[in-house]
């Protein structure tokens, strides 16, 4: 029998809002359930693989459901779903059965990582692109057997086939053609065991790399930055949360590779393999971590710049959990005035959640935050600084902030550019006027990329 998520919620239009996130399932994989009675009495429900429960009203409602859908089904996985302004009890819930709090916007691609990875949910041989993971290229050496199959994504017509089976392996030049027509191998999530075994096996020094395996940093780093972003949604605030943000943060910037002395190329081949994601919360905070500290280095700024501004990149849009609704790309005019209103302070709501947690981050971290979407001619927000109030590694994020839009992809309908068009399209605005960004620094990078 095909598993099935229940989505518990009152409301018929947030049940369809949640099953189109997550239609790739399958529209036929959805329950919905209006009430715990309705779960009672309920047959022919099998053994659901997963339940999410609607808490956007933090109520005894929520405590019900979670006790109701444990007792009922007790390993199927319990995600209660929150929104930033009413965040249930989570101890009370996690003693009752649940396994996971997440943020019902904010979270939205854990959600489905963590069905993925809890369910262990099988598409067959028709894999969607949101269920694989991309490998990187030198951790998949020619000749050897592969513990897991691998895929590739046909953008031509928005198929995904199977390129090697577990047990085959996978020749160089497969992996060269694969890349030279600017496509990536891939992994189904649900083998990220099988993966990072099969790698931290594999892994050997590699020049200029100081055995860095961009794949292993990568898996370990999304699922640290989760938990650390758990901590924020947590109503409670205590020392020891702030210490583990703080280390976990740390520790993602160095999984990721980025603090480590590296030849200019390979700092430009990770910022060629960063660019063109789609835009999402999470991914957007770990492409501007890239970006930031990667042009921090092509700058040569000290070392414990370019790590403030990695973590900022981690942490800056932390605040945006607060705008209901606001989707990454839209027109901020489209917005009610409240979500306006919220949306021009969330860089003020990044910095008071952090200081909340008493994460001890260094003030130039914090500064950057505050002031990642001011503008020079003191135009910008939340406060309106001027560039004499700007910290001085503030421009530089400015231009990884900047850089990120241009090159990732969105619902808007914005042409993606490539990444030395984006950095010259920066150029040309900051010599003219149009782009408050500084030419010096953008222009210096440019000639980084392009020697």
């Amino acid at each position: 029998m095909k598993p099935t998520i229940l989505i518990c919620t009152p409301e018929t239009a947030y049940f369809q809002k949640i099953a189109h996130t997550l239609s790739f399932f399958g529209q036929d994989s959805f329950v919905h359930l209006k009430t715990p009675d309705e779960l009672l009495a309920s047959e022919n429900l099998g053994a659901p693989a997963a339940c999410l429960i609607d808490a956007r009203g933090a109520d005894l409602t929520t405590l019900e459901w979670t006790q109701s859908v444990r007792m009922a089904f007790e390993k199927a996985v319990i995600i209660v779903l929150h929104q930033a302004d009413t965040v249930p009890d989570v101890d009370v819930l996690k003693k009752n059965g649940a396994n996971y709090l997440m943020h019902a916007h904010f979270d939205a691609e854990f959600i489905v990582d963590l069905l993925l990875e809890e369910t262990h949910w099988d598409f067959g041989s028709d894999v969607p692109l949101t269920a694989l993971q991309s490998i990187e290229a030198q951790d998949l050496p020619g000749g050897v057997a592969l513990e897991f199959p691998v895929f590739v994504h046909l953008p031509h017509n928005g198929k995904t086939i199977q390129l090697r089976r577990k047990g085959d392996q996978l020749s160089e030049q497969i992996h060269e053609k694969a890349s030279h027509l600017g496509q990536s191998v891939y992994f189904k999530k649900t083998d990220r065991g099988a993966v990072l075994t099969h790698l931290e096996k594999m892994q050997k020094p590699a020049e200029g790399a100081a055995g860095f395996s961009g794949t292993i940093g990568a898996i370990r780093a999304k699922r640290i930055f989760f938990e650390s972003m758990a901590e924020f949604f947590d109503a409670s605030s205590s020392y020891q949360s702030g210490k583990n943000i703080f280390e976990n943060t740390r520790k993602i910037v160095g999984d990721l590779g980025l603090l480590g002395e590296r030849p200019v190329s390979w700092w430009r081949d990770l910022i060629l393999k960063r660019a063109g994601h789609e835009r999402s919360f999470y991914d957007e905070a770990l492409s501007l971590a890239h970006f930031a500290a990667a042009f921090g280095h092509l700058a040569k700024l000290p070392a414990a710049d370019i790590e403030a501004l990695a973590l900022a990149g981690l942490l800056h849009n932390i605040g945006l959990s607060k705008v209901g609704g606001y989707v990454l790309g839209q027109d901020p005019s489209a917005l009610s005035d409240e979500q306006q209103r919220l949306y021009r302070s969330y860089p003020a709501a990044s910095s008071a959640m952090i200081k909340n947690k008493k994460v001890a981050l260094p003030a130039a971290v914090n500064d950057i935050i505050l002031q990642h979407r001011e503008r020079p001619d003191g135009t910008g927000f939340p406060s309106g600084l001027t560039k004499d109030k700007l910290h001085p590694l503030t421009p530089m994020f400015h231009i990884a902030y900047r850089f990120q839009e241009l090159t990732s992809i969105d619902g808007s309908g914005r042409e993606k550019r490539t990444v030395i068009g984006a950095l010259e399209l920066m150029k040309e605005g900051a010599l003219n006027g149009k782009e408050p960004l500084e030419l010096g620094k953008v222009a210096l990078l440019l000639k980084a990329l392009k020697d």
